[in-house]
């Protein structure tokens, strides 16, 4: 069967609430431009190392980058040029892996009733984390602690990393629970990353 492009979800792992984008992609992109997409669409800087793993299986990365492997864990490595229905088609899921600590979990399913001409998010829920938190750990760990709280989920909270709590640059994290998830900015950012 024909189809022209996949529906995308993009979840940032152990995020509680779900940290999620779901997007409309061509079946003609590579996985650079994959990796691209997830950094506009979580607004990361694209400036530390990444890779998509499918199991242990195969890790799809930048080749040509010296020490390019991420995780060292996979029997076959691809070049993030080739593109992801040469891939995709015969996983279900995969994790894409972003400076060791954030990890996204990507499934996706082919899309047959329309022709998929643009990247396009139509749906999505809850605030990007900055990459600068490190981690989802940290990030709620700093966000709780803005807020005046000592516990998230009934445990207490983690040791910030060489932060101390009363730190100034904990201020620019405040409020970055609330759900500000915007798809219309979401698009502009990947308009702006794909022209």
């Amino acid at each position: 069967m024909k189809y022209s492009g996949y529906n995308i979800t993009f979840t940032i792992e152990d995020s509680f609430p779900s940290i999620w984008r779901n997007l409309e992609v061509p079946a003609n992109i590579n996985f650079y431009e994959m990796h691209k997409i997830i950094q506009a669409i979580f607004s990361w800087t694209n400036k530390k190392d990444y890779g998509f793993f499918f199991n242990e299986e195969l890790e799809v990365c930048d080749t040509r980058k010296e020490g390019a492997k991420v995780l060292s864990l996979c029997k076959n490595v691809l070049d993030i040029k080739v593109p992801i229905k040469k891939v995709i088609n015969d996983y279900s899921s995969c994790k894409y892996i972003y400076n060791q600590s954030w990890e996204v979990n990507i499934s996706w399913q082919r899309i047959t009733s329309k022709d998929i001409k643009e990247i396009k998010c139509v749906d999505g829920q809850h605030a990007s984390p900055p990459e600068e938190a490190e981690d989802i750990y940290n990030y709620y760990s700093i966000s709780c602690k803005c807020n005046g709280k000592r516990y998230f989920d009934n445990k207490k909270l983690a040791p910030l990393n060489d932060m101390e709590e009363e730190d100034c640059e904990l201020k620019k994290y405040n409020g970055l629970c609330v759900n500000n998830y915007n798809t219309r900015l979401i698009n502009e950012n990947l308009s702006n990353n794909f022209i």
